[in-house]
Parts: structure tokens; sequence; C-alpha cells
């Protein structure tokens, strides 16, 4: 669901309160925020014991709303500035946000099984989408979540998106 998506269907997406905390983005919007809170609960009343990783964190914004519902919250990404800003704006906020620098967001170093959910807000943006998704699908354990989002607007997600039509 992106920022189009919610225009169009605002009664769709409810308020988890955890978007309002989120600063205006373009590619981490409340709303966006807000739907993968929303999915999470529906599967994990009590967030407390489940271990998340999201891939591609930025600058760690959604890390922090993972964190703020009580899960244990791992963010990976590619770009070393964001990763610094990312463990400087958890440690300013007292969170407990484990933060790693990974070149290759398709191979992580991670057992398998280790994640009860793993997310990727922007599947698009990677450089490889469909071997992050299976990526993703091989740290998720058996009867955990895999969330991602993206189909943006933009000339990668109108390339990428018929492949995962294709996949799924």
């Amino acid at each position: 669901f992106d920022e189009i998506g919610a225009a169009r269907h605002p009664g769709r997406l409810g308020s988890t309160g955890l978007g309002a905390a989120l600063p205006e983005s373009r590619v981490v919007t409340p709303a966006k925020a807000d739907y993968f809170a929303r999915r999470l609960r529906a599967k994990w009343r009590n967030a407390p014991g489940h271990r998340l990783l999201e891939v591609g964190c930025g600058e760690g914004f959604l890390c922090e709303s993972f964190a703020a519902l009580g899960f244990e919250t791992f963010g990976v990404d590619e770009r070393p500035g964001a990763i610094d800003r990312a463990m400087d704006r958890a440690a300013a906020r007292g969170l407990d946000i484990e933060h790693h620098l990974e070149g290759d967001l398709a191979r992580l170093p991670f057992p398998d099984a280790f994640f009860d959910a793993v997310v990727v807000p922007e599947l698009e943006r990677l450089a490889d989408p469909p071997a992050a998704l299976a990526e993703a699908a091989r740290l998720a354990r058996p009867g955990g979540m895999i969330l991602y989002g993206g189909v943006t607007r933009s000339l990668a997600s109108l390339l990428t998106y018929p492949i995962f039509l294709g996949q799924h």
C-alpha cells in the first residue's frame, strides 16, 4: 500500500497511531507504517518475544515503530550513512535496535528461520527483488510473516511488479 492507495482508500487503513510519529518522506509514510503495524498486530497481539527484520531500513524510521510495538528489531541496509543515522536515532530514543551494514541484501548473515517477521518496505528499490524475497523466505520461520511494500509509480515498480504477479 503506497501513498496513492492510502489516498484512494482512506477507510481501509485505520490508524495504529504509529504512522503519526513518522516524518513524512518519499519512502516511509505514516500510512505504510500503520499498514505494517496492523498486519503484525493481527498476527501477534503481543509482540515481545518475537524477532523482526527490516530489509532496506534506511535511517530506521520503521524499525523504531516496530521496536515501539515490542518486537526485538533488526535493521539492515547497504548504505553506511543511513545505518549510521539509524543507530544514532535509536540510541537517542533509547531503543534497542540492532542495525547492520550489509553489501548484499539478498544474502544476509542470519541463520535460517531466525525471524518471526521479515519486512521489506520498498521491494522495487532493491538491486534484485526476487532474490531479496527468496532471502526473506529463508529467514522467516515456518508460520512467520513476510511483509513487503512498494509498487509505487516509479519505473522500477512498473518493471518489477509483473514479475511478482507471475511468482505468487
